[in-house]
């Protein structure tokens, strides 16, 4: 399905409500999306998914999740602890983030990607190793 939003086009690439969509930069057709609770990966343009939900991140319904500014086949998924993904969301390894409720937002610094920032809805954290 398209949309036409004016001077730009929009299609809608997964089913019922979307939220944060990620492209990888280094393979054109590689591209990863969100909808209630689940994370998936298309490597042919959005024809095909396969979930990548990091395992025990079923319950939020809007996780946040960012790559890594310049390796893009690192990932990080937030819920109430952050995973992190080095090979595109195949396999997801806990950091202790710290945080008792849910991560709602996260940003990673692009000229030193070590820093990673994650809030909830009351607070900010920041951490030094996020690729340690």
């Amino acid at each position: 399905m398209q949309w036409d939003l004016g001077d730009i086009e929009a299609d809608n690439i997964l089913w019922n409500d979307g939220f944060e969509v990620i492209y990888d930069p280094s393979e054109p057709g590689t591209v990863y999306g969100s909808t209630q609770s689940t994370r998936h990966r298309s490597t042919n343009g959005g024809s095909t998914w396969t979930n990548i939900t990091p395992p025990g991140d079923t319950n939020n319904w809007d996780a946040s999740w960012i790559m890594h500014p310049t390796d893009f086949d690192t990932l990080y998924c937030a819920w109430q602890d952050i995973k992190r993904s080095y090979d595109r969301g195949n396999t997801w390894t806990p950091m202790n983030s710290g945080f008792s409720s849910s991560i709602r937002a996260m940003a990673q610094s692009k000229s030193n990607p070590n820093i990673l920032y994650a809030s909830d809805r009351f607070s900010l954290k920041v951490t030094t190793s996020a690729n340690s």
